[in-house]
């Protein structure tokens, strides 16, 4: 799951295979939780291609716990 916090929605998430997006409907504002993504797959590989693919969609800060996911996958 990623939390998304101050993050304006991006509909391209969805673009991506695996992704489910929750969004909250709540407005956007610094620090304020706006939803989650849940990205599920028995596949390894492909749940890593797909945190990949979602990087350039997230503001910078989400880099390092994308970091992080892929590497418990390996």
């Amino acid at each position: 799951m990623i939390n998304l916090i101050g993050t304006d929605l991006n509909y391209d998430w969805l673009k991506l295979p695996l992704v489910h997006l929750h969004w909250y409907d709540k407005e956007v504002r610094p620090g304020r939780k706006v939803g989650h993504l849940n990205l599920t797959d028995s596949d390894t590989d492909r749940l890593s291609a797909t945190l990949e693919a979602i990087k350039p969609l997230l503001p910078p800060e989400y880099t390092s716990g994308l970091f992080w996911a892929q590497s418990q996958l390996s």
